[in-house]
Order: C-alpha cells, then sequence, then structure tokens
C-alpha cells in the first residue's frame, strides 16, 4: 500500500495517550476510524485494471530543480518507500445481439503491504526503542456491468462491483511505555485482524478519437464505496468505509515504429489524471484532488495469450497528495 497507511503510526500513539488518561469510548472510535480509513485507501490504492509494479521511488526535485513540494519530499518518498501494493486484474467485454450495447465483467486479486517503525517521544518516556509496525490487506474484488456505444466516440459504462478485504496488523511492544498496555491492546487494536464487504457502483463517461498516429480519448468517472466489517479487532466494531473518488482523464496514444528492436505493435501512451476524494480517503491522502501524470512504452505479446495484451515499462508522478513523488513501472495489460 503507498504511503497513506504510514499516517496509522501517529493514531497508535493516540490510542496509548488516550488509554493513559483512561477515555476507554475515544479509544474505540480511534481504532475504528482507524479501520474505516485503512480499509478504504485500499481500495483506492488497488483501483486498476492493469498491472503496474512500481520498483523505483524518486524525487523528481532531486532530478529538476522544481522546487515544489507538490511533486514530492524527502518525508514522501519515505513514506513510498515504506509500501508495497499491488493487484492481478482480469477483465473481459460479452458481445451481445444489440451491436450497441456490451456486458462488461472483471476480477481482481491485490495485496497492499505497510511496514513503519513507531518511535515514541522522548517527552513521553525516556526509552525511544522502535516498536515496528506492520499493517496489509488482501483483497478480492468482482464487477459486472454494462457500457452503451452513444455514437463512433462516445461510450458511458456503469455497474456494481464488490469488495472483500482482510486486514491483519503485526505490532512489536519494544518500547517500555508501549509494554503498560500491551494487555489492553493485543487483540484489540494491535496484533489483530478484520474483515470488509464492501459495494462500489460506478459510471464512466468516454470520448474516443482514433487518428492515423494512434488515439486520444478523455473520460470521467465516479465511483462510491460503501461497507460493513466484522473480526477481532476493537470487538466487531469495525465501522463503514466509506468514500467516492471523482477521475476525470486524458490520455494519448501513440503508434511509434522501432523496427530495429522487433516489437510488436509499440504504442506510447500519455496520461493526465485528477483525483478528487472524499469521505475516508481525505484523510490518509492529506487532501481533496490531486494529479497524476505519467508515460509509457507499451508493446503486444508476441503470442496468443487469453491472459497477456501487452507489456512495458513507464513513469508516473504523483502531484499534491501523501504519495507525492515519482516511480518507475513495470506495466502489463496497459
Amino acid at each position: 500500500m503507498l504511503s497513506p497507511l504510514s499516517h496509522y503510526p501517529r493514531s497508535i500513539i493516540l490510542l496509548l495517550m488516550g488509554l493513559s488518561s483512561s477515555s476507554a469510548y475515544a479509544s474505540n472510535e480511534l481504532i475504528q476510524n482507524r479501520l474505516e480509513k485503512i480499509f478504504s485507501v485500499s481500495i483506492a490504492l488497488t483501483d486498476s485494471d492493469a498491472i503496474s509494479i512500481g520498483f523505483v521511488d524518486f524525487d523528481p526535485n532531486s532530478f529538476i530543480n522544481l522546487n515544489d513540494s507538490g511533486f514530492g519530499s524527502d518525508k514522501t518518498i519515505d513514506t513510498r518507500s515504506q509500501v508495497s501494493v499491488g493487484s492481478i486484474p482480469y477483465s473481459s467485454v460479452i458481445k451481445t445481439d444489440d451491436p450497441d450495447f456490451d456486458l462488461i465483467w472483471s476480477v481482481r486479486g491485490s495485496y497492499a503491504f505497510s511496514e513503519q517503525d513507531i518511535e515514541i517521544s522522548s517527552d513521553v518516556t525516556p526509552d525511544r526503542r522502535v516498536n515496528p509496525n506492520e499493517d496489509s490487506v488482501l483483497g478480492l474484488y468482482g464487477f459486472f456491468g454494462g457500457q452503451n456505444h452513444l455514437n463512433q466516440h462516445w461510450s458511458i459504462a456503469y455497474g456494481l462491483g464488490t469488495h472483500l478485504l482482510y486486514y491483519r496488523n503485526k505490532y512489536e511492544y519494544n518500547n517500555s511505555y508501549s509494554q503498560a498496555f500491551q494487555s489492553q491492546l493485543d487483540g484489540y487494536a494491535l496484533n489483530t485482524s478484520a474483515w470488509a464487504l464492501v459495494a462500489e457502483p460506478s459510471v464512466k463517461l468516454q470520448y474516443l478519437q482514433p487518428k492515423e498516429w494512434g488515439s486520444w480519448n478523455v473520460s470521467s468517472r465516479v465511483r462510491y464505496f460503501y461497507g460493513t466489517g466484522w473480526g477481532e479487532a476493537n470487538d466487531g466494531d469495525i465501522g463503514n468505509p466509506e468514500g467516492m473518488r471523482f477521475i476525470n482523464e486524458l490520455e494519448f496514444r501513440q503508434n511509434v515504429a522501432l523496427d530495429a528492436w522487433s516489437l510488436n505493435n509499440p504504442q506510447i501512451h500519455y496520461n493526465l489524471t485528477r483525483i478528487d476524494v472524499a469521505g475516508d480517503l481525505t484523510a490518509p491522502l492529506d487532501t481533496h484532488y490531486y494529479y497524476e501524470f505519467g508515460a509509457g512504452l507499451v508493446f503486444d505479446v508476441p503470442y496468443d495469450s487469453y491472459f497477456f495484451d501487452n507489456f512495458g515499462i513507464g513513469i508516473n508522478f504523483n502531484y499534491g497528495s501523501s504519495l507525492s513523488g515519482g516511480s518507475l513501472l513495470f506495466l502489463l495489460n496497459n
């Protein structure tokens, strides 16, 4: 999982402070809010119809003197390095008797993992040994819907998706201050697990314009999710993950001639995206909206494959969120 999960060590410290002041209700509510945000951000970060695996994170300001923290900082790059996320999607289109209407479905397996060393402030305790903390979310997702081709350029797609998510926390009490609360936190807030079942309706409007050099398209997509949870954590009071994303994207796909490399149908993809977020996503992403810029070279697989269409390499920049920074990517089915 990318950086939003790294915000949660602060909530663990607040839990300890709440317990020390005997604020049981506040601690219960804090745990619930933490779980809601973890489930919510895992949905946002694994939302992809393509496999994108980042293998290098970097700060664009270190290469180009942009002097703009929106592109990244030491803090956001360090946070990105603590987190990993991945998904394996598969999607298909089912043709119907109506040439202007298709059925669409997809499935996806995903994981999100975050690891941090939590250090208690010296203002609280002189024993500052770090406490390793791991948060992980495994997810299964299914979607079914329809797509109407309004004319040769415009189309609208809509449907309902469902997420089944499993969360697990591992925490080591290496600090004498945290050890004092181990009996109260273990199996309740830390070293515990939870499940969530989340429904996510969505609608997407797209304009596609083929060109001699390739194609370009612009799209707007709205995704709203709401769910319920259960499990060991917080005595089963997991809460209701809820959030919304409004995604506007401009994409270009340019055909290129790379005969010397013997690549099959090579294309360069460029995209500019603005993502507006609401609900449980705003706090971990530390914003109400952010931007992504990306480019990649992809080419078709050189053999007939039921699962794989193309693969390649790319670069992506995140601007204006707790994920700010750049990544080099391996792309599959892009």
